[in-house]
């Protein structure tokens, strides 16, 4: 029955599904199982507010296919705030962070994103996403994390990023970090395995 029901919204003519928002966006906020045709209608409208209560509200799979659909980069429609909405809800963190990654290299407020949240649960995702592009201004960046009286998580997440970004820049960064004493020990000794690796 929900197949068919998505299968309608993709199908109905756009004042139809303009028609069903309201009631797609109260069902939703009382908790009921419409995350599919919600998203069917959001993307079909280009319609932000209808994408970001199924980010909020609908089940992790269909929140996962709404960060996918934005990820492709509808024209109609500005992705970025929604991207970065959905970095803060756990089970659709790491996917939306993956795609800021595509967009940092070009769009400041993405890396940005990404940089907020290298010290926080999916700094992981954050460090790899902004490993994928490695430009000067991010490895900068980088570096100035690893130099500043920062929290160990950030400072960890930024050399997991220089690791992963493998260019020579991030090459250098890290072996100035494993040869500067002022560093943490424990962290300094950790490089120089990375980059006989």
């Amino acid at each position: 029955a929900r197949k068919g029901m998505i299968e309608a919204f993709a199908a109905a003519p756009a004042a139809q599904l303009a028609a069903q928002r309201p009631a797609l966006l109260a069902a939703l906020e009382a908790g009921q199982p419409v995350g599919g045709p919600a998203l069917a209608a959001a993307e079909r409208l280009a319609d932000a507010g209808l994408y970001e209560a199924v980010l909020r509200r609908a089940d992790a799979r269909t929140a996962l296919a709404a960060v996918r659909r934005l990820d492709d980069g509808p024209d109609q429609l500005d992705a970025l705030p929604l991207l970065i909405e959905a970095a803060s809800r756990s089970d659709t963190a790491s996917a939306a962070l993956l795609a800021l990654g595509r967009r940092a290299a070009a769009d400041p407020a993405a890396a940005t994103a990404l940089f907020e949240r290298l010290g926080g649960p999916h700094g992981a995702s954050a460090a790899a996403a902004l490993a994928r592009h490695g430009d000067y201004r991010t490895l900068e960046r980088l570096a100035a994390i690893l130099r500043a009286d920062g929290d160990e998580p950030s400072r960890r997440r930024a050399l997991l990023a220089l690791r992963l970004s493998a260019t020579p820049r991030a090459e250098a960064l890290l072996a100035a970090f494993a040869a500067d004493t002022s560093m943490p020990t424990a962290l300094r000794e950790e490089v120089p395995a990375w980059l006989r690796d």
